[in-house]
């Protein structure tokens, strides 16, 4: 049962598309159903779930179970007793039931009955029943889930947020997760390292709550993109929580808080507009004008392959000698991989380099001035990044301390 927000039905249902939903197997002339999923209605009976049994078997099979057992009057026993005998005839491996926090206290009887129902279903139908839910479900179960389990054959996962430390060391799952979401990113500045503190504003921001952790991610990249940053940094991301995630902040504070009570309040985590808040960002790139200039360049490349390496390299070098070397390395080696190609190319585009080095080293680089709303696209240890990632004045001498950037006078006193 896990808490509202981490794609746990998504998750469920890429995990059983691993197999085969129906197997017909010829020398006894069945279709065996592998799993079979449904879903509680909302504001659902126990009744219900077994209508849906039937109906979920008649999308599958192409069978009319529905209208042979559903629309006469059995009782629940009854409706058991033909689930029991349909998952036989077809070999039932797995069954499914999400979103069980739907059931109806007042439709299924109360916590009682629909643990009996579950117990009973698991003995007659003789089949693994799998129930997902969120926290919201616990409250039927919880009372008597212990002393039932062992009969019933029960047990319990609950799907907890990540947390970001453990015996007071980085989570391990907490940085793998985010450093393969970071390389993710579309953005021409990106930063190829995520640093330790965007990582810790992200997971301040989201608790650990994967469907938070994402949507913080991809609303970052669609406003670096639409304001021209192209890059995400600390301040961007505190932006998109303050703006776009403002229907989720009493979840959220309920979690920092870590009080039970507050936290029992929400059993799920829903971003109204989520779709909206996307599309107007989307709308926003759209109306960036585009130079002509490099999409002719662009054009130029036929393979998804050539068009990506060129994306790497484009900032620093010329458009039309990259692709001239990146053409010339796909006809010497076709059939090579990306991994191959890359450093074929760079030695291209180094040849050219090396020649005229030293003529560069002699050339004075002028350096450019930057105004202080663009200080954001400078790298993360120059001192006018970080001040522009300062949500107040004072959090200037802490970040500097974080960085080692403030010379201890006491510690060169007692040296000297």
């Amino acid at each position: 049962m896990p808490l509202g927000g981490h794609f746990y039905t998504a998750a469920n249902i890429r995990t059983l598309s691993a197999y085969p939903q129906v197997i017909y197997h010829p020398d006894l002339n069945i279709e065996q159903v592998v799993y079979l999923k449904i879903d509680c209605s909302h504001n659902g009976s126990l009744k219900e779930i077994c209508l849906n049994f039937f109906r979920a078997l008649d999308q599958v099979l192409d069978t009319q179970y529905e209208k042979q057992y559903g629309l006469k009057r059995y009782n629940i026993q009854a409706l058991l007793t033909k689930m029991s005998q349909l998952a036989n005839a077809h070999a039932l491996g797995l069954l499914v039931i999400d979103e069980i926090q739907h059931l109806s206290r007042s439709k299924s009887g109360g916590p009682q009955e629909m643990l009996n129902f579950f117990v009973t279903m698991v003995n007659t139908i003789g089949v693994p029943i799998m129930l997902i839910g969120t926290p919201k479900a616990r409250e039927f179960f919880e009372a008597d889930f212990r002393s039932a389990r062992r009969g019933a054959g029960f047990g319990a996962i609950f799907w907890e947020p990540l947390q970001e430390y453990i015996d007071n060391q980085l989570n391990p799952e907490w940085i793998a997760f985010t450093d393969k979401l970071w390389k993710q990113q579309l953005l021409n500045q990106r930063d190829e390292f995520l640093s330790d503190n965007i990582r810790h504003i992200w997971y301040d921001l989201s608790q650990g709550i994967i469907d938070i952790v994402v949507k913080l991610f991809v609303l970052a990249q669609l406003r670096a993109i639409a304001t021209n940053k192209e890059r995400i940094t600390s301040k961007l991301l505190q932006q998109i929580y303050n703006e776009e995630l403002k229907p989720v902040h009493p979840m959220l504070d309920a979690l920092r808080s870590g009080n039970i009570e507050k936290i029992s309040r929400y059993s799920d985590l829903v971003i109204p507009d989520m779709d909206r808040k996307i599309f107007d960002l989307q709308q926003k790139i759209k109306s960036i004008p585009v130079d002509k200039s490099s999409e002719d360049f662009f054009r130029q490349l036929v393979t998804e392959d050539e068009r990506r390496i060129y994306t790497m390299f484009k900032d620093e070098y010329k458009p039309q000698h990259l692709i001239e070397c990146i053409k010339t390395a796909y006809q010497e080696q076709p059939t090579a991989s990306r991994q191959q190609i890359i450093p074929i190319i760079f030695n291209l585009l180094s040849a050219d380099s090396y020649s005229s080095s030293d003529i560069v080293k002699l050339i004075p680089q002028k350096s450019e001035y930057l105004k202080p709303n663009q200080w954001d696209t400078l790298s993360q240890d120059d001192l006018r990044f970080i001040h522009s990632q300062l949500l107040t004045e004072k959090d200037l001498h802490k970040s500097l301390l974080e960085k080692n950037l403030i010379l201890e006078i006491e510690k060169v006193l007692l040296k000297t």
